[in-house]
């Protein structure tokens, strides 16, 4: 037995005639994003008041607004409840001491001013130890009760 199978034709000139070999994909198609650790962006968004120290700091040294959010949010990660001190600050940040201590000094200023516990937002979650918690702004919480789910009768008892 042969299965029975159509000759593949090739027609050079026709098919040179429908598409042209000048097409060039343009750029806005091609979009590589780089994966790596050192391009991504810190949690810690500038503020109207960022904005106004980062000019006061710009006359005198040169400082970039992406430079500074990676500097405050270094600063708020390795801290949690207590403050990084100075001297934790300038090994934590390879920078000038000048614009080290002028950073340190606004962030702790701004971080005892803040109401929050961070400058950086976090959503607000359940407590892990199981106390029951009424709080509205409570973004996740978890089940209660058990979901009943559908039944299927091979699996219930009565089948059996």
């Amino acid at each position: 037995m042969v299965i029975p199978v159509p000759e593949a034709e090739s027609n050079v000139n026709y098919y040179n005639r429908l598409y042209k070999g000048e097409f060039k994909q343009p750029k806005q198609f091609i979009h590589i994003q780089p994966f790596n650790l050192d391009n991504e962006q810190p949690d810690y968004d500038m503020d109207s008041e960022d904005e106004t120290l980062l000019n006061r700091l710009n006359r005198k040294m040169e400082i970039k607004p992406l430079q500074f959010e990676i500097m405050i949010d270094r600063l708020e990660k390795a801290s949690s409840n207590q403050l990084v001190t100075l001297q934790e600050a300038k090994l934590l940040l390879n920078e000038d001491d000048y614009l080290i201590k002028a950073v340190y000094d606004y962030w702790v200023r701004k971080r005892k001013n803040c109401r929050g516990p961070s400058l950086i937002p976090q959503i607000k979650q359940e407590k892990r130890d199981g106390s029951t918690n009424n709080d509205p702004y409570v973004a996740f919480r978890r089940r209660t009760e058990k979901m009943q789910t559908r039944k299927n009768r091979k699996n219930d008892e009565a089948s059996y």
